[in-house]
Formats: C-alpha cells, sequence, structure tokens
C-alpha cells in the first residue's frame, strides 16, 4: 500500500513523533510506500522519503510578533498554507490510504476534504483528548495548578472558553473552541480512530465516536538490540524521561526525592519544555541536585533507560499509552508510575513495577527508596518488564494489528 503519515511535527521531540517515526519504519520494512507530510524543519526524520511539509508555525514562543501571531491564528483556524501545499501533495503521491495523527493547530483539520473528495481511506490516532477536549489534557485551571475534569465530555467543548482552560485565556480559550468545532465537522469522515489504551477508547465513546469505529491499538515497545542486557548504573539512577510540562508531574518527583533521602542515588530529570527553568529553580529550592541534561534520544536515550535503576514517571493527568514507559521495559528496566489514565493497562504493580497515586509525594518517596534499596526486586521487576514489552508489546503485534486496521478502513470506504 501507498500510505502517508500525518503529523505536525516531524522531527525528535515527544512518544507522538516516536510512534510516527516508527509506524514510518515498521510499513517500510515490510514493503508498505511510506510518506509523510508535517511542518518543515531542518531536524525532520523524513528526508530519506517521500514527503512534504507546511511552513512551520511557533505557538510556544511569547515574544512573535503581532503580524507572526496573526499568521498562526489563520493557520489554526483556516489551514492557509498547510491547506494548499497538502493539497499540492495530495494529488502528486495519490496516496491508498491516509494515517492522521496530531494535526491540529499547526495543520488543521481542514486538510481533510482534499482526502474525502478523492475517497482516500482516513485513519486517526488518538494520541490524546484534542478531538473532544480543546485543551487536549482533560485538565482546568485550579488555582494556581490544574485539576482533572471531563466537562467537555460530558457537556461539550464551549466549557473550556467557560473555564479559560488555554493559558488561562478567554481569547486563547475561544480560539481553541472553535478549532475543535471544525474538528467535529471532520469525525464522520475518518474510517476508523486508533485509541492506544482502553481508557483512551472509554474517552472516545462517550465523547461520541461510535464504537464500531475505534480500535485499540496500543503502541509498540521499540526492539531491544539483539543480545542487549540492562547494564544498571551503581550507586542508582532514577530517571525521568519525557516533556518538561507541569502536568508531568516533575515537581512531585522533586518534593519526593528531598523526602525520600536516596543517599548516593541521582536523580536524572531528561526533556526540554516550556517549564524546564522552573522545575530546575523548584530543585534548586528543594536542595535536590538533580541532573538535566536536556533531551535525549538515539543511543544517549537508550544508555540512560538502560543503566538507570528506575523510570520515574509521575504524571498527573490522564496518559494514554506513554512511549517513555515502553522504551523503558524494552530495556528492562522497572516504572515507578501514577495510578491514572491507561497507565495500569502497562504497569503493574508489584510485578513489572510499582505504582503510586498521582500527586502524592510521600508515596513516590517510598517506592523511589524501595528500589534503591532492594537491588534484587528491581531486578526481578526489570526482567518481568521486558518479558512484557517482548510479549505484548512487540512491533510484530503492532504491525498485524494496525495492518487490520488500514484493510477494514479501506474496506470500509469503498462501500460508501
Amino acid at each position: 500500500m501507498r500510505i502517508l503519515q500525518v503529523n505536525k511535527y516531524l522531527y525528535p521531540r515527544d512518544g507522538v513523533t516516536t510512534v510516527v517515526a516508527q509506524t514510518l519504519r515498521i510499513l517500510a520494512e515490510r514493503g508498505h510506500h511510506v510518506m509523510a507530510f508535517g511542518q518543515a524543519g531542518e531536524r525532520n526524520f523524513t528526508s530519506e522519503m517521500t514527503a512534504a511539509y507546511a511552513p512551520a508555525i511557533d505557538l510556544e514562543n511569547p515574544r512573535i510578533s503581532a503580524g507572526r501571531r496573526a499568521a498562526a491564528l489563520a493557520r489554526i483556524l483556516c489551514g492557509t498554507e498547510a491547506v494548499a501545499a497538502f493539497e499540492r501533495f495530495i494529488r502528486a503521491i495519490r496516496p491508498d490510504l491516509v494515517h492522521l495523527h496530531n494535526i491540529y493547530h499547526h495543520l488543521s483539520p481542514r486538510i481533510i476534504p482534499s482526502l474525502t473528495r478523492r475517497r482516500i481511506p482516513i485513519v486517526m490516532t488518538l494520541h490524546d483528548y484534542k478531538l473532544f477536549c480543546p485543551g487536549y489534557r482533560l485538565l482546568r485551571p485550579d488555582g494556581d495548578g490544574d485539576r482533572l475534569c471531563d466537562s467537555c465530555i460530558a457537556h461539550g467543548p464551549f466549557d473550556a472558553v467557560r473555564f479559560r482552560c488555554i493559558k488561562r485565556s478567554a481569547l486563547a480559550s475561544l480560539v481553541c473552541w472553535l478549532e475543535a468545532l471544525a474538528h467535529r465537522r471532520y469525525w464522520s469522515a475518518v474510517r476508523m480512530f486508533i485509541a492506544p489504551s482502553e481508557f483512551m477508547a472509554a474517552r472516545a465513546v462517550e465523547a461520541g465516536i461510535p464504537r464500531r469505529k475505534v480500535r485499540i491499538v496500543r503502541n509498540a515497545a521499540p526492539g531491544a538490540p539483539p543480545g542487549a542486557r540492562p547494564r544498571k548504573a551503581r550507586p542508582q539512577v532514577i530517571l525521568f524521561l519525557g516533556r518538561l510540562h507541569a502536568e508531568k508531574g516533575v515537581r512531585t518527583l522533586i518534593d519526593a526525592w528531598a523526602l525520600a533521602g536516596a543517599r548516593g542515588a541521582t536523580l536524572v530529570i531528561a526533556g526540554d519544555g516550556p517549564e524546564r527553568e522552573a522545575i530546575e529553580a523548584h530543585a534548586r529550592a528543594r536542595g535536590v541536585p538533580a541532573r538535566f541534561p536536556g533531551f535525549l534520544d538515539g543511543d544517549a536515550k537508550a544508555r540512560a533507560l538502560a543503566e538507570a535503576t528506575a523510570l520515574a514517571f509521575p504524571s498527573r493527568w490522564y496518559e494514554n499509552c506513554p512511549m517513555a514507559v515502553l522504551e523503558a521495559f524494552a530495556h528492562g528496566t522497572p516504572v515507578i508510575a501514577s495510578l491514572i489514565g491507561g497507565i495500569p493497562e502497562i504497569v503493574k504493580d508489584g510485578a513489572n513495577g510499582l505504582l503510586v497515586p498521582p500527586g502524592d509525594a510521600h508515596a513516590l518517596a517510598g517506592a523511589i527508596s524501595t528500589l534503591c534499596a532492594d537491588h534484587k526486586l528491581a531486578a526481578r521487576l526489570g526482567r518481568a518488564a521486558a518479558r512484557d514489552a517482548e510479549r505484548d508489546f512487540g512491533e510484530e503485534r503492532y504491525a498485524r494489528e494496525i495492518g487490520a486496521v488500514y484493510r477494514d478502513a479501506a474496506r470500509d470506504c469503498s462501500r460508501r
């Protein structure tokens, strides 16, 4: 098949781009002609395949000019250059199927009519909750922080405006509400939605997506190199790996480290994002000498995962099927994670990791202390994690299940 993967970012950045790159590779290895569309960028991993790009826009820089803000608003609501670039690409490549990932803001759902006019089947992975929560995280402002919220699922996306969920701004929330309405217009055009967790599938159905159109396909753990074995560092290392956003719970991890008193152990917080400066300041204020190596990819990420005593994953939002957890498992590294969202579908307490209540620094400190003190327990959990990665989250399983979704989507499209 000629399969086009579409995502707003096409460079190593987060779990979603890891999934996109992995999907392109897995399909290509099995004889498919893979193509990609996203934003232009020097670090894109698509340089050696058929690909096209929309001009990049920066929505994270608060210092952009008024003109660029206006251009970004036009992209979010109308698609502008992204729609035109996508239309030209579709005319040229004529794909058999298009797999959408995260297209909001930077690309726009308005690219979808280019596909429906040509009766090209569409599959979409629900990496987050954007289709039914304008803020994408199922969180809303609460004092100085955020709290879990399902109001947009229960009452509709305008509650994001009511609670000023996007950057605590009425205007930003209004823009994202209008974008959410555009997304809802195109739901019927998507033949199959891929939910990487049972938790995500349930939320999608609650929000109004027909159950028959939702398929659970869990993300794939990367295959460990042949003969690879964990090389656990001594003294112990507790690793956090991910984007530095407030909902990832890194402040809770720092508070837990201050309570744990893990003498001789090292806390490594690897990643980047808008909260990095604030998180580093919080570590200094708590007297926690954490290491901040920045974003890790490739061999550096693999080495960090293989050497870690455990991966700490203290999220405070409804995680879906986090790639950091699967990558840790593939390297024989147990995970200390929050009991929330889709995480308990992967991490089994006392079997391949430890689960703690989200936001509970004392419980997290206890789990960290336990694994740092009990080497045999950490090793046993790590071995089980590696077995589970291979048995339940392997790439062959992913290829088989996603191929079935593609075939069913194509068959459904041909009947209409």
